[in-house]
């Protein structure tokens, strides 16, 4: 029998995708491998010094990253850049450059970290020029990173510039947040969310 009444409107059917922990310790690591996570083999969420050593023995390939989402500049989310770019300098070259996505001030803070921690070891490398482009976030600004439309929430954390993130992504929309307190940002950030990613270490 056909319904006469109004046609209930259905949500578009999401995409499978996959959530793969890469480590979970915070700063003082009890030896496990620092908090990362990868969203369906393309988005990476933090960058820690051990991201890349995990990513390769989990046989990832490192080309196939869209972008890395950073929350702020502590060493646990962010040390690992020097050793990714370092990696498309020398052995897993792209064919684009990857997009970096983080607090202002960004590009400044890779360069800086690539120049103390690679200075000396080749002429022409590993400098972050032309193997990275940059996205400095504004808080309720949308941006496209690749498939995803990802929004940045002002978080608090030590008198930093931390941010969440709202990644909306094959018809799903993921909350992250790093390891931040309880504000009413992050309450905003969660609203309406089907999956909530957060770092309580």
């Amino acid at each position: 029998m056909r319904n006469k009444g109004r046609a209930r409107r259905e949500r578009p059917v999401a995409s499978p995708l996959s959530v793969l922990c890469l480590g979970v310790s915070s700063a003082l690591t009890d030896g496990r491998p620092w908090s990362s996570l990868l969203v369906d083999g393309r988005i990476l969420l933090e960058i820690p010094p051990t991201a890349v050593p995990e990513l390769r023995r989990r046989r990832i390939a490192l080309e196939q990253l869209d972008c890395v989402l950073i929350s702020h500049f502590h060493a646990d989310h962010v040390f690992g850049i020097p050793f990714l770019l370092l990696e498309y300098r020398i052995r897993s070259r792209r064919t684009a450059p990857i997009l970096l996505v983080g607090p202002p001030g960004l590009q400044e803070f890779v360069e800086t970290l690539c120049h103390v921690a690679w200075r000396g070891i080749c002429a022409d490398g590993p400098e972050p020029s032309g193997l990275a482009t940059y996205v400095e976030v504004e808080a309720g600004k949308e941006i496209e990173v690749g498939e995803a439309r990802v929004v940045a929430f002002p978080m608090a954390h030590y008198g930093l510039r931390a941010f969440g993130y709202r990644i909306a992504y094959r018809g799903r929309s993921i909350a992250y947040s790093g390891d931040t307190g309880p504000c009413p940002e992050l309450e905003a950030l969660l609203e309406g969310a089907d999956a909530a990613i957060l770092e309580y270490t």
